[in-house]
């Protein structure tokens, strides 16, 4: 039986001072900051000998800083899109870390969690323009995931991003509810007629027929708008696109053109979402 060498610790500087890092079978692990300079290597050799005996137990827990945790659970992502991770990376580096890196995950309160929320629209973009309320709420909703993943993880107890539930604001008094009109829509649907005006007021405005039909087979088939940009067709059993005279036409969504790093480029349908489209006689006819 081969006997286990001891881990020797090393001393790692950070903005809250010392902490001892050592690796045990290919893993880095790290001791807590301290107070008192002389408990760091006496907790970093404690836990060496418990790694050695087989008795040692994660503590770090809350005690991890943000930007730690953060390359651990971006190491823990599946499979996720290329343009979901661009925009990860976007919100952390752009908002999260900026007002939160060098913070133990459990030392953030919802307190200053809510005020960052707030300030984010208040704070002007490169653009020079004040960025807008969904960018805030894409970087609380993403340190709201990191979190939570810490809290399954078990180094933390509670959530502090979340956000808070229950209504807020103006509560509206007792009595009637107000008057909804006959002709009040209860969804923000446009109807075949005003697809078609839609469509041809792009078109006017563009100068180029295409984007009447473009626009058309958007409404009538419900794809993505980087599916869109993907539709293709050619002559041949093996087009995209097939036209029947007789029988029904069909589009089978194989594509989709996405933006990633400047570079625009083909790629598989979000989720792998590929399916056959049934195209109406007209929208068809269209196509052609």
């Amino acid at each position: 039986m081969t006997r286990k060498s001891r881990p020797r610790p090393w001393a790692e500087k950070r903005r809250q001072g010392t902490r001892y890092v050592w690796r045990f079978e290919g893993h880095r692990d790290r001791a807590g900051f301290h107070e008192d300079p002389e408990e760091d290597p006496a907790d970093a050799k404690g836990q060496i000998t418990e790694q050695m005996q087989g008795t040692w137990r994660d503590r770090s827990g809350p005690r991890i800083l943000l930007e730690e945790w953060i390359d651990i659970w971006a190491g823990l992502l599946d499979d996720i899109e290329p343009t979901t991770r661009a925009k990860y990376k976007y919100f952390v580096e752009g908002h999260i870390l900026p007002a939160f890196q060098g913070r133990q995950i459990g030392s953030l309160t919802f307190e200053e969690i809510e005020a960052w929320d707030r300030a984010i629209p208040t704070q002007i973009s490169a653009r020079g323009r004040p960025y807008a309320r969904s960018v805030a709420s894409g970087a609380r909703s993403l340190l709201i995931t990191i979190l939570g993943d810490a809290v399954h993880a078990d180094r933390l107890e509670r959530n502090p991003a979340e956000r808070r539930k229950g209504r807020r604001g103006r509560v509206r008094a007792r009595g009637r509810a107000p008057h909804r009109l006959p002709n009040q829509a209860t969804a923000n649907v446009i109807t075949p007629f005003q697809a078609l005006c839609l469509a041809e007021r792009c078109a006017l405005l563009s100068g180029r027929g295409i984007d009447f039909v473009m626009n058309v087979f958007a409404t009538w088939t419900g794809v993505r708008w980087g599916e869109l940009m993907a539709v293709e067709g050619w002559e041949g059993k093996d087009s995209p696109l097939q036209i029947s005279d007789n029988g029904i036409s069909t589009y089978a969504v194989d594509w989709q053109l996405r933006e990633l790093g400047g570079v625009v480029r083909k790629s598989p349908p979000k989720d792998g979402s590929y399916r056959v489209l049934d195209l109406p006689p007209f929208l068809a006819e269209l196509m052609q």
